[in-house]
């Protein structure tokens, strides 16, 4: 489980305020975690491909390499151009303040200005809210209709698409299937901009097709909930979309240009050229000394057709007039004055179904974020069986370190309707977006498969104003983490609280919750999926070779999240004490946050017989080559690499903790009874890995095969969350 510190958006901040890095230090610490995960990447892609023992390497595995190893120079380039720009940014700032400073003004070296946040209520929605323009080529007609037919896949429902003639003489007005509705001339290329009905406008190429299903609806939550004029998107790590538009950079616009879509901008900027015109935004009426643009990053996937923020070569041509700091833009800002910045509740200005919705129940599952995690994992298997029988809607509210790894691409797999909070609104927005996905889906149920400071703070009023809500909540230790948050107050808006084991039961009844309101849910997996038979010898001999492993010594791993809660150096502890001991291989494998600890502290002991990966999909090739699972954690709730190893006969030492007890009998593995007590799980390994063998192994899988399949998990969450007998 992952937690979150608190914090108060609420306070006026500089620019970008939830974003920006405090402090020379915390940036270089950003800027390691997102060298890490690139290197981590191009490290796993290279396990995928080599030796060639494994398989002839496939097209898609090398194709995947260079891709990663493409993001990996682009994030040192954007590293270094990012701070270039802050270095000129700050040098243009402390000279403004020699020259204009006045007693006890101080000079912005780090953005230049400062925000004045003030909250608002959005006025109604335009229907449409986006016109997505498509010019016809040609020599390709029925590309435009398969483009506009991309556009009708959106998800934003008052979206407005328009094709253009190859002429540009006439405009017509298509339905989501790519049929006209309605044709009328263009006297002159102004006239696009006027007679479009949205207000916002996209510019669509074929690489709109690429685009998330959310896409559209993302840019006008942004626009309407920020009181913007454009929005500028980037794909990639957040270092390269800052670096770019810190030095004035944009996405071309121009036609035929791949980058095109990744604009989108009040209708009044549509230039003659049919391009984005900032020039214009001084020129339709709205007020000077504001923040008119927002940079929106999103995650890239190997194939998805658009360059790097790194790689844009448009640049605004405004001089002063807009200014960047990374993150959101500012138009007309005077020296010394606040720049106004708006925060609007758009979540009543959506247009509702005509009628009352029948079919599944759609659930919100809010997550903190997406990370590569038991609780993702858990979560999305049990969603994937229950897809037929609900609709899901997914709903991340903080910012994840890059080191953790992501799981977005495999949830939208699950369903197209994610929400990625933090990548395009202001954390104050989070509950806005709550409530307009509410309203607009029909939402009946939330779900919190694991929590967020976001989540607690803003249930008693999302009960409040949606009091037939139904809201299931879990967590993952009685002692630990988001538990104490926990009053009789909050606990009486839930409606379900699910506990992995029993000691979290225990801790809600505390709480005064009912003990009809308690789900016990152990966790499950897929048994099918997790086959020792599915590796043979050589294969195991295979993968030894490709982890760099030798093939003689018993292979003790650790395989977690690097968090000081799953306390991975005390597995380098244990490492040592077996450094004499040729029979002994330690094999840890994971990233996170506490990641350069593991570093410093691995070279500190000078560990021979320590190996490191990444995080490695699929994991059961980790699981393969090892013969011991090493389970060092403060708390947990039930995690699933334990039952993982056990399915595949790997038996495990663990620390006592959440419901582990509940699963690792003596006869399969070695309880530690206090956290820290290296001694005591060096004792553990010696002793299971005596009894290593083909008993050990079958009795291992039996234990994980009755009470742990995912199959009937998936029943016992599917109750819950419909509120049916436990």
């Amino acid at each position: 489980m992952k937690t979150s510190p608190s914090a108060d958006p609420a306070q006026a901040a500089t620019v970008g305020d939830a974003k920006r890095e405090p402090g020379k230090g915390v940036r270089l610490a950003s800027l390691r975690a997102e060298l890490r995960l690139a290197r981590a990447r191009a490290d796993a892609s290279a396990a995928r491909v080599c030796p060639s023992v494994l398989a002839p390497v496939p097209a898609s595995a090398l194709d995947e390499l260079r891709h990663d190893i493409a993001q990996l120079r682009a994030v040192f380039e954007g590293m270094v151009r990012r701070e270039l720009a802050r270095a000129r940014q700050s040098a243009r700032s402390v000279r403004s303040f020699l020259r204009e400073g006045r007693p006890g003004r101080k000079a912005k070296t780090e953005d230049g200005f400062e925000l004045e946040w003030s909250s608002a209520a959005a006025p109604g929605w335009g229907d449409p809210v986006v016109s997505a323009v498509i010019w016809e080529d040609a020599r390709e007609p029925l590309a435009a209709r398969e483009l506009a037919r991309a556009a009708g896949r959106q998800s934003l429902e008052e979206l407005e698409i328009v094709l253009v003639a190859p002429d540009g003489l006439t405009a017509s007005r298509l339905d989501r299937a790519g049929g006209v509705l309605e044709t009328w001339d263009l006297q002159e290329p102004v006239a696009l901009a006027r007679t479009v009905l949205g207000k916002y406008v996209c510019l669509l190429e074929p690489s709109f097709a690429a685009l998330p299903p959310t896409f559209l609806e993302m840019n006008a939550l942004a626009l309407e909930g920020h009181n913007l004029d454009f929005t500028v998107n980037g794909f990639g790590p957040e270092s390269l979309l800052e670096g770019a538009l810190l030095e004035g950079r944009l996405p071309d616009t121009a036609a035929g240009a791949t980058s095109r879509p990744l604009l989108v901008f009040r209708a009044e900027c549509l230039g003659e050229e049919g391009t984005f015109s900032p020039d214009r935004l001084e020129g339709y009426g709205r007020p000077l000394g504001r923040v008119v643009g927002r940079g929106l990053r999103h995650e890239l996937a190997p194939g998805v057709p658009f360059e790097s923020p790194a790689e844009w070569r448009r640049r605004l041509d405004l001089g002063d007039r807009l200014r960047s700091n990374g993150h959101e833009f500012v138009l007309a800002a005077t020296a010394g004055a606040p720049v106004h910045a708006t925060l609007r509740d758009f979540s009543e200005g959506a247009r509702l179904p005509p009628t009352a919705r029948a079919g599944r129940p759609r659930v919100l599952v809010s997550f903190p974020f997406l990370a590569l995690g038991g609780a993702e994992k858990l979560t999305y298997d049990v969603l994937d069986r229950l897809r037929e029988r609900f609709e899901f809607v997914i709903l991340t509210a903080e910012s994840p370190d890059a080191s953790v790894g992501s799981t977005v691409a495999a949830f939208r797999r699950l369903t197209p309707l994610v929400y990625l909070a933090p990548d395009f609104l202001h954390p104050r927005l989070t509950t806005a977006l709550a409530a307009y996905l509410v309203r607009k889906l029909g939402i009946e149920i939330l779900f919190v498969p694991n929590g967020s400071n976001w989540f607690y703070d803003a249930l008693p009023g999302l009960k409040a104003r949606f009091p037939e809500l139904r809201v299931v909540n879990q967590v993952f230790d009685h002692n630990f983490g988001w538990i104490n948050r926990y009053t009789p107050e909050l606990a009486s808006r839930m409606d379900a609280h699910l506990a992995p084991n029993r000691p979290i039961a225990d801790a809600y009844a505390r709480f005064g919750v009912p003990a009809e309101r308690i789900r016990l849910i152990h966790h499950g997996i897929d048994l099918a999926a997790f086959d020792p038979a599915s590796c043979d010898a050589s294969r195991r001999a295979a993968l030894k070779r490709a982890f760099g492993l030798e093939t003689g010594p018993r292979v003790v791993s650790f395989i977690a999240r690097l968090h000081p809660q799953k306390r991975p150096t005390d597995f380098l502890r244990l490492a040592e004490r077996f450094s004499g001991d040729p029979d002994y291989t330690f094999l840890m494998v994971g990233d996170g946050p506490a990641a350069s600890e593991v570093t410093r502290m691995a070279g500190q002991l000078k560990l021979a017989n320590l190996r490191r990966l990444p995080f490695h999909e699929p994991v059961q090739e980790v699981i393969a080559v090892t013969d011991l699972l090493v389970i060092p954690s403060e708390y947990e709730g039930l995690p699933l690499v334990l039952l993982n190893c056990l399915a595949m006969g790997v038996p495990a030492v663990s620390t006592d903790v959440g419901a582990i007890r509940e699963v690792l009998t003596p006869e399969i593995g070695s309880l530690v009874d206090r956290v820290g007590d290296i001694r005591a799980l060096e004792e553990g390994v010696r002793r299971l890995a005596g009894r290593l063998g083909p008993d050990l192994s079958a009795r291992a899988r039996e234990r994980v095969a009755v009470g742990f399949d995912i199959a009937a998990v998936a029943e016992s969450y599917a109750r819950a969350l419909a509120g049916g007998p436990a």
